[in-house]
């Protein structure tokens, strides 16, 4: 019901209830990070394009999503339409009030990585 209900909301609706779940929440931050991360990855060559992201790596647009949530209203626009044009609606909501569980997860992987990195260093600077 939730799903065939909120598809039929406009957008600016769909982003005012996102908004309002994730403004004020303990893990406001963590939440857009989240969504910034899962967006940039799940983002298509073709919107990239459309919306003048190509030339921007990913670790930039996380960044750039980020930025613009937390910015001027025209740009958290541009912002949240992107965030539920490449992760839909449904994933949104669950990040929002699952993010205990992503950031255990995001938290592992960060950890892992930032291993990896410490190893190659090891490796490649050892004489």
């Amino acid at each position: 019901m939730f799903k065939t209900l909120f598809k039929d909301l406009p957008r600016i609706e769909q982003i005012d209830f996102f908004i309002d779940r994730m403004s004020g929440h303990d893990k406001e931050d963590e939440i857009g990070l989240v969504l910034a991360t899962f967006t940039a990855y799940q983002l298509s060559i073709g919107t990239a394009f459309e919306h003048d992201l190509e030339e921007y790596d990913t670790t930039e647009i996380i960044d750039l999503i980020c930025t613009k949530i937390n910015g001027n209203l025209d740009d958290e626009d541009f912002a949240w339409n992107l965030i539920i044009y490449s992760i839909g609606a449904e994933k949104v909501l669950d990040i929002i009030e699952h993010i205990e569980k992503y950031m255990v997860d995001y938290n592992a992987i960060k950890h892992s990585v930032s291993e990896t990195e410490n190893i190659m260093m090891k490796l490649f600077t050892s004489k």
